[in-house]
């Protein structure tokens, strides 16, 4: 059969709705699960007045179930033969009463209900059985189903009337029903029906009975009400679509404020409006963060992707004149608040907010602003001079200047547009574009996919605020936890990451992260391992979103990860090698046999190219020569390829090795002497990568 439980309320907060819709379908599915129900779907719907679930193919009684448990050792159960509060409590779990001593038997497969006792780890325990009877769907639902929608997880609940039950708002119908009839349930006093309730307005509170659960959402549909959010959603998106087409727009935040529009309203009604064009003289960015964040509208822009004066409301009926004039009203006392909060800004200045830093406190163990901009200062300091790619006079004022719009009042108001509005500021202040830029860049990236900083002085910036934000929050003993990343270390660190890769910047963190450290306190030099396990294992997953292998990653890190640009380029060239050339395989279990024989035999000493016999082993030793000298300019221009080239070129003269040279022979000497030369030979090729981490 199928059935449907309905909760009709006054208008939930939009906030409150998909996690409550999600967790009556999550509890509902436990319900039936726990008494053994067999059904093929649940699902749930919701409006602001309503939160529904519908189960179809459901049994109408669950199965028997077997309950069997193990209890207390007999020794605890009973007391000089009588029952002891461990016994009877256990059988009292069962419903029966606790036998004699005397009388308790052990258990034999097939025995029915009862208490008994079994040999469990040579000693005897208590053990029962009791079948419990498959409930009815209509016990099941009248008996627990007001304890699931009272548990619903709202962050705020009330009370009402004389009520004492507590729900997100009041509790106005409730309809539950199955396919053979209405079912008897009772929540927060209110007795159900097969009764529900379209649109408030544009159909009125006639109550419409069901006859069956699955004419749910078609019924309401003709009385406007898109019970599926889903639904609701999709017709957003269709009437958006049309908006644009019709009036040549594109409109902006669609998916954000979708996600919220959808549960303002039962019956969405997306309706064109505008604003005064005197208000566009504001940043894009303000406009469309009143617009979207504030008012939940959505911004439109032209062609040209310059902001639109046209905007998009959604009504729960038909637009009229008088819905346009009351948002257009209220978008205008909205710009003017920010038109007057911008001008007060640009009046005070960007220097002049500096000022006001000392009063923001960053964080209780770090301090104020005004110290987190003087640690940021010194990362950048350092990083420059490793890098030298800016003016140091240039990147001194981007970070003097680039956290001071935390103290302005826009910020204050729009927390989400730091940076953006700096740069504004900036340019008002009449700064150059780079150096606006850069206040503005600093933060980025901001998430997977964003922009990175244009210049290298936003770059850098942007590296300086990172890697301080890093070392600090470490210092301070807000690391990271499995499930807590309150100040968002590892999106930092990934952001951090990702510039210096695509910038090709040489820089070597370690180094970078051992001279900021004295800036906290005089012990923070203890948290450097730590520091240092967290940046192997967030490159490592930043190296794999590459397509890197994690045998590949792990032999290109085998060594130091401090300088992550060459570590990124070596892993890149084993990567592409790996994949075009057929011997790497080959040659990678060539070098595994040869750890294999020096592991288990290497004497330390020094080889003697006098005691090698075969001409294969003058040639190797050649070979490996030439490669020595030819290494340090591969590696300062950061070839790669051509050393896994030069690599690969051992393959076949090690071949012939194997083949014609007796490594372990009786002659001690030359046995010695061979194996120093492998293990020589195994020394340097691991000192680039370690070929026993890769699977082959």
């Amino acid at each position: 059969m199928n059935f449907l439980i309905e909760i009709g309320s006054e208008e939930l907060p939009h906030a409150f709705i998909d996690a409550a819709r999600n967790e009556l379908g999550k509890k509902t599915d436990e319900l039936l699960s726990t008494h053994a129900f067999n059904f093929t779907e649940i699902k749930t719907f919701s409006t602001p007045r309503r939160l529904a679930v519908m189960v179809t193919d459901s049994d109408a009684c669950g199965k028997d179930r077997i309950i069997e448990k193990d209890g207390p050792p007999l020794v605890q159960a009973y007391k000089a033969n009588s029952p002891a509060p461990a016994g009877t409590g256990f059988a009292k779990n069962f419903g029966i009463s606790l036998p004699a001593s005397d009388k308790l038997i052990e258990y034999k497969m097939g025995m029915p209900d009862g208490i008994y006792y079994k040999n469990k780890n040579n000693r005897q325990t208590l053990f029962g059985r009791i079948t419990v009877r498959g409930k009815t769907l209509q016990e099941i639902i009248g008996s627990e189903f007001e304890k699931i929608i009272a548990e619903l997880s709202f962050p705020k609940k009330m009370r009402w009337g004389n009520n004492l039950f507590l729900y997100a708002r009041p509790i106005t119908w409730v309809c539950a029903l199955s396919s053979e009839g209405p079912l008897d349930l009772s929540i927060a006093g209110l007795k159900s029906s097969s009764d529900t309730f379209g649109h408030r307005i544009l159909y009125g509170d006639r109550p419409i009975t069901l006859k069956k659960p699955d004419d749910y959402p078609a019924v309401l549909r003709q009385a406007y009400v898109l019970a599926d959010h889903n639904e609701r959603l999709a017709l957003i998106h269709k009437e958006l679509d049309r908006l644009e087409k019709e009036k040549n727009l594109k409109i902006l935040e669609r998916e954000k404020v979708a996600s919220r529009v959808v549960n303002l309203t039962e019956y969405p009604f997306p309706v064109l409006s505008s604003f005064n064009q005197d208000f566009l003289t504001l940043p894009a960015e303000v406009l469309t963060s009143v617009m979207a964040d504030q008012q939940m509208y959505f911004p439109a822009a032209d062609q040209k992707n310059n902001i639109s004066v046209n905007f998009v409301i959604t009504a729960n009926i038909p637009g009229t004149k008088y819905i346009e004039n009351g948002n257009q009203r209220v978008i205008s006392a909205r710009f003017s608040d920010a038109r007057f909060l911008f001008k007060e800004d640009c009046k005070n200045g960007l220097r002049a907010m500096s000022e006001k830093l000392s009063a923001i406190l960053y964080q209780k163990d770090l301090g104020t602003m005004t110290e987190k901009v003087k640690r940021i200062l010194s990362a950048a300091e350092l990083i420059n001079l490793q890098l030298k790619s800016v003016i140091p006079s240039r990147l001194n004022s981007v970070i003097s200047l680039m956290k001071n719009d935390l103290a302005s009042h826009m910020v204050y108001e729009f927390p989400h547009l730091q940076g953006i509005m700096g740069r504004y500021y900036a340019l008002h202040d009449g700064l150059d574009q780079e150096t606006a830029d850069a206040i503005s860049d600093h933060y980025l990236p901001r998430y997977a996919g964003d922009n990175l900083p244009r210049s290298d002085l936003g770059k850098i910036a942007a590296l300086a605020d990172k890697i301080e934000t890093i070392t600090g929050c470490f210092c301070a003993g807000l690391a990271p936890t499995g499930s807590s990343d309150p100040y968002a270390l590892r999106r930092q660190t990934i952001g951090m990451v990702k510039i210096i890769i695509e910038a090709g910047y040489r820089l070597n963190l370690l180094l970078l992260t051992e001279k900021l450290l004295p800036l906290y306190s005089p012990s923070s030099a203890d948290v450097l391992p730590q520091l240092t396990a967290f940046y192997n294992g967030r490159i490592k997953t930043i190296f794999r979103d590459y397509g890197f292998s994690h045998d590949e990653i792990d032999a290109g890190l085998s060594g130091s990860t401090s300088d992550i640009y060459a570590a990124w380029l070596k892993i890149k060239a084993l990567h592409d090698f790996r994949t075009e050339s057929a011997q790497f395989a080959e040659m990678a279990e060539v070098t595994k046999r040869i750890s294999n024989i020096v592991k288990d035999n290497y004497t330390a000493g020094v080889v003697n190219p006098s005691l090698f016999e075969e001409p294969v082993e003058h040639k190797l030793d050649k070979m490996l020569t030439e490669f020595e000298n030819k290494l340090p300019g591969l590696l300062e221009n950061d070839d790669y390829h051509g050393i896994f080239r030069l690599i690969a070129s051992f393959h076949i003269p090690l071949q012939e090795y194997f083949k014609n040279v007796m490594v372990i022979c009786e002659n001690e000497t030359i046995r010695h002497n061979r194996i120093r030369f492998l293990g020589k030979f195994l020394h340097f090729i691991n000192n680039i990568l370690d070929f026993n981490r890769i699977i082959t």
